[in-house]
């Protein structure tokens, strides 16, 4: 597989740069997924990487690989401005019954290691909350169409279905989910590109030239909820933060890393943290919610109708998280800031 792998590096960067490559100018790096393999291709004389191979190892990470190259290849085709940027889609198809995605490289580190190293965290978080709310606002005007038959009210009653294929849920429990919806008009509303595991691990920062690089496209759907994105992100980050501030403490920083800040699988305690308490952090979430929510127009009951098609679609790996909300209701981050 390496020399056909190889063959068709040569192919694309002598299209796209107009430059000859010979075998011996090619190098890769190998890391494992729990799906598949990724493949680094570094070229002579860049000390970065300048494509990334993702070959598959069973067909739902083949179906991965398939959307995500839809998906960037139409992303490509929008303009979202200097501070935002994709990897470039090359190649696609299959390989001795693998299939293998091909796309460039991007430079930076991710935000889970950039803040690791950072001395003031709370200006940095700014900086990116800001950009993640303004990128999440960009996608929804350049992707979102109407859609008469999608409502957020119906969205909550498919997601409270989807939800028992996973969970236990009592008639009582149910019920109180569609009290919920009562009263509220079941108007339709505009469906988006939404990323599906928008998180801060998917994200890259390169400070050198101030661009931000969104990865990790497969899980991608047209037809997603708006604010669900940013729901996402806020929550894996308040994971990040928790495991930020273990790190601060352990002696084997490399470990600890991987353990606690790498991808961090974010618990209920953060949940409460980020979306219930009135901290630093949560208000600065609040903020940026807000900002998110105005630019797009979502008035308050359809925050709430979002945040619970967040808990019903997204976080049903684990009932603590709907528990919390009926027993809390709303959560205050939702709120107008006054």
């Amino acid at each position: 597989m390496k020399n056909r792998l190889s063959n068709i590096i040569s192919d694309i960067h002598g299209q796209r740069r107009s430059e000859k490559l010979y075998p011996e100018d090619i190098y890769f790096a190998l890391t494992r997924s729990r799906c598949g393999e990724i493949l680094f291709v570094f070229i002579r004389g860049i000390k970065e990487p300048s494509y990334i191979f993702k070959i598959s190892r069973y067909d739902n990470f083949k179906q991965l690989l398939k959307n995500e190259y839809d998906v960037l290849t139409k992303l490509n085709k929008l303009d979202f401005g200097y501070q935002a940027s994709f990897p470039i889609p090359c190649w696609n198809g299959d390989i001795k019954g693998h299939h293998v995605l091909l796309e460039t490289a991007c430079t930076g580190r991710s935000l889970n290691e950039y803040i690791c190293s950072a001395q003031d965290l709370g200006n940095k978080q700014d900086t990116i909350f800001s950009f993640v709310s303004g990128f999440l606002v960009d996608l929804y005007i350049k992707t979102k169409t109407e859609n008469n038959q999608s409502s957020y009210v119906n969205g909550v009653l498919e997601g409270v279905d989807l939800y028992k294929k996973g969970q236990d849920l009592s008639y009582q429990e149910e019920e109180n989910i569609k009290a919920f919806c009562t009263g509220i008009d079941v108007e339709s509303c505009p469906v988006l590109l939404q990323h599906g595991d928008f998180s801060s691990w998917n994200i890259i920062y390169d400070k050198n030239i101030d661009k931000f690089s969104v990865l990790d496209w497969g899980y991608a759907a047209f037809k997603g909820f708006p604010l669900i994105d940013l729901l996402s992100f806020f929550l894996a980050w308040q994971a990040v933060i928790s495991g930020y501030n273990k790190i601060k403490k352990s002696k084997t920083i490399h470990k600890s890393f991987m353990k606690n800040i790498n991808r961090p699988l974010a618990g209920p305690s953060d949940f409460i943290e980020v979306f219930y308490e009135d901290n630093k952090n949560s208000r600065l979430v609040r903020k940026y919610i807000n900002i998110y929510c105005t630019a797009v127009r979502i008035d308050i009951k359809h925050r709430e109708l979002l945040f619970l098609i967040f808990i019903l679609r997204h976080l049903y790996s684990s009932k603590n998280f709907l528990s919390i909300w009926l027993e809390k209701g709303a959560p205050l981050v939702l709120r107008e800031l006054k």
